[in-house]
């Protein structure tokens, strides 16, 4: 008689599955948790009629788009309606002439490539920053440093904080 072998691997995607579930399942008590602490409006909730799915909306904090100018997307289909945190982080740093380096670490980013993109070219189009050295993006010795336009945002988010 011959023996059934079964593969290794056929379980094996339904309890990766089952832990990912397991892993999520506690993240939103826990951001329902920390909106209510920090003031925010509660989370709405969608369900499909069987529950198969569900959407969360995360409303954003009133004050939090306070005084950020919009940003231009790459694609050119519309505005962002505020900065990230590390772009709101790296115009304060830049009142002097600020290398990449240093302005890396303020933003915790260990990638070149990737923090020009996601972080300086969008504070650079919304000139709120801009280049010692147009000519040379990619210059050792390129430095950023605030605009006018940055420094009357930087004063306009000051007086909202105070």
């Amino acid at each position: 008689m011959r023996r059934l072998r079964y593969r290794r691997g056929t379980a094996r995607p339904a309890r990766s599955c089952a832990r990912r579930t397991d892993r999520s399942g506690p993240g939103i008590p826990k951001i329902i948790r920390a909106m209510s602490q920090n003031g925010s409006p509660p989370p709405e909730f969608e369900f499909d009629e069987d529950y198969s799915y569900f959407m969360v909306r995360l409303p954003v904090h009133p004050k939090a788009c306070a005084g950020t100018p919009p940003v231009a997307k790459p694609s050119g289909a519309g505005t962002e309606s505020a900065l990230s945190q590390h772009q709101v982080a790296i115009p304060y740093k830049c009142a002097d002439d600020t290398a990449i380096g240093d302005l890396m670490s303020i933003a915790g980013r260990a990638d070149r490539t990737k923090f020009r993109n996601q972080i300086l070219r969008p504070l650079l189009r919304a000139e709120l920053l801009r280049m010692t050295i147009p000519e040379k993006p990619n210059s050792r010795l390129q430095r950023y440093h605030l605009t006018q336009k940055g420094r009357a945002w930087l004063a306009a988010r000051e007086n909202d904080v105070e």
